[in-house]
């Protein structure tokens, strides 16, 4: 795989092309890229890869794109981040277009939501508006967004992965012999099956607590049929009920779970693998006992590299992170009321207590995650701070001054920055609803 050696800054630029052999037409506008060149920086990087890259280090490029496989394969089978030749080893051979079945499956999807969005809405808002039960109507809205938005995300998913790889080979050649490439896919590996394992006793907990309910509230013969109407309400004012619609009713509730937790998993997935790019230019230099003018220059530039690549992948995923933390938040709020005020069986208060738990750590997992970003971003502070006065020089002095005056961080639509005070955040205004609320 070959990429450009003179590329360093990627920025879209749109550029009116006139052709004056098509009678002088104008051809649509077209994205472009605009190419700003660090000449000095790069020729030394070249000679760095030629010289000093080894095997083991020409196998990190594409390492993460590679990692994220198994996370877009699930996500397709569901209807999320729908690319063509999603499973393909070659990353050049994936990419979105709008004449793919798995497009055609996630619009199919989102109309199949927006149908309980539609009648939770009509119920709502046309008979009486009753705010303890609106949770159904956040509920699939959120998931309608959430789909929509993968959409959006997966259309821009083959510029994110080539920046990527490019930021990877960029790198290739300062990762110690003590890294392991290895330990990246085994942690998202572990935390994929623990919130997707998790998410699924879940549903199922839920599914038994309302066939439970059944019994205690529902004075009627077929059971079955109010299993569905209880849990499905709104839907099914509108909607006649039989077996089948229960059945999709049901089979769209388990996509809607999924896409919910499937929206901070791969949340997660990035914070990590860019949490592990800070760390490999942090680790370069923090190993490295010769310390020049050019020396400084060069990790500085890498480093930047790295942070015009976070915030590539925060501008395409901010209203992700915002809508994931915005439904999370709302449903802790919920989850912990209901479970302050339950006065129902011992079974649907082991499922509240089960579910409350679950919201949490999702939570403070993904907050972990992208809070370790921020945290990486500023290993080097201290390691800068006390370097003698020999050592210092402009170039530390720039480096310096990029770390403390930037804010080098994901973020929510540029509303909240994803770091560590954030969930002492969360913690007081949690602990303030349910004050007001209680």
């Amino acid at each position: 795989m070959s990429i450009a050696l003179n590329i360093s800054t990627i920025s879209k630029k749109e550029n009116t092309k006139i052709d004056k052999k098509n009678h002088g037409g104008i051809r649509k506008q077209q994205k472009t890229f605009k190419v700003q060149t660090l000449q000095p920086f790069f020729r030394y990087q070249e000679f760095y890869s030629m010289n000093h890259m080894n095997r083991f280090q020409r196998t990190n490029i594409g390492q993460f794109i590679s990692i994220m496989r198994p996370i877009i394969i699930f996500g397709n089978f569901f209807g999320l981040m729908p690319l063509k030749n999603f499973a393909a080893r070659d990353t050049i051979m994936i990419k979105f277009t709008w004449r793919c079945w798995n497009f055609f499956y996630s619009i199919f999807m989102q109309i199949c939501i927006f149908a309980f969005v539609f009648t939770s809405f009509y119920k709502q808002f046309v008979f009486r508006v009753e705010f303890d039960k609106i949770i159904n109507l956040l509920y699939f809205t959120s998931s309608l967004l959430i789909y929509t938005n993968f959409v959006f995300v997966a259309k821009r998913w083959k510029e994110l992965q080539q920046f990527w790889e490019h930021t990877e080979w960029l790198l290739a050649g300062h990762i110690g012999a003590d890294y392991d490439r290895n330990i990246l896919g085994r942690k998202i590996k572990i935390i994929a099956s623990v919130i997707l394992g998790i998410a699924i006793l879940e549903q199922i907990l839920d599914e038994i607590t309302g066939y439970y309910r059944t019994h205690e509230c529902w004075d009627v013969r077929n059971r079955l049929e109010a299993f569905f109407k209880q849990f499905f309400p709104e839907f099914f004012s509108v909607v006649p009920y039989n077996i089948i619609t229960g059945l999709f009713a049901t089979i769209i509730h388990f996509y809607c779970m999924i896409s919910k937790n499937y929206v901070d998993l791969f949340l997660i997935a990035l914070c990590k693998g860019l949490k592990e790019q800070f760390e490999i230019v942090n680790d370069s230099i923090l190993h490295t006992p010769i310390m020049d003018k050019y020396f400084w220059s060069h990790k500085w530039q890498l480093f930047k590299r790295v942070h015009e690549l976070l915030q590539c992948v925060n501008q395409k995923i901010n209203f992700l992170v915002l809508l994931s933390y915005a439904t999370n938040l709302y449903f802790i709020c919920v989850q912990l009321l209901s479970c302050m005020r339950q006065k129902s069986s011992a079974v649907q208060g082991f499922y509240l207590w089960i579910s409350l738990v679950f919201i949490i750590g999702r939570v403070l997992i993904l907050s972990l995650s992208a809070a370790q970003i921020n945290d990486e971003s500023t290993r080097i502070l201290p390691f800068i701070r006390n370097l003698p006065t020999h050592a210092w020089n402009t170039e530390v002095e720039r480096f310096l001054q990029h770390l403390t005056s930037e804010r080098i961080a994901l973020s929510g639509m540029n509303f909240f920055a994803l770091t560590r005070s954030l969930i002492l955040k969360i913690v007081s205004t949690i602990v303030t609803y349910e004050l007001h609320m209680t």
